[in-house]
């Protein structure tokens, strides 16, 4: 069964970035800000058993930025102006996680690492 996971995505505070951000599964669909969390799916069977209440589950982020990376895109504002925004990538810190299961990239054990 595929289940949401959400990971901090918590710049400048205690918590490790990009850490385990709940030690279960969960339900995200009362929420209704994302920016503080990565959510992704998973198979339930993927997860290895030490990710159920381990602390030290983190995303190997730098993995996952570079199959999601940041681009950049133009695109004429009001004024007739050519301008350029980035998109952010959907592990950028400044990404924005989907709450809509279909949305979410889905990972593997692969995709994540323990440390002790």
């Amino acid at each position: 069964m595929i289940k949401s996971v959400a990971f901090m995505r918590s710049k400048g505070r205690s918590i490790p970035q990009y850490q385990i951000a709940q030690a279960s599964l969960f339900d995200t669909q009362k929420w209704s800000d994302s920016k503080h969390f990565i959510l992704i799916k998973i198979e339930e069977n993927d997860l290895p058993v030490e990710m159920y209440g381990n602390p030290n589950i983190r995303l190997k982020i730098d993995k996952l930025k570079a199959e999601y990376p940041d681009r950049t895109e133009q695109y004429i504002d009001e004024d007739g102006n050519t301008q350029t925004r980035t998109i952010y990538g959907y592990f950028s810190e400044y990404g924005i996680s989907c709450f809509d299961l279909e949305n979410q990239p889905q990972l593997t054990v692969e995709d994540v690492e323990v440390f002790e």
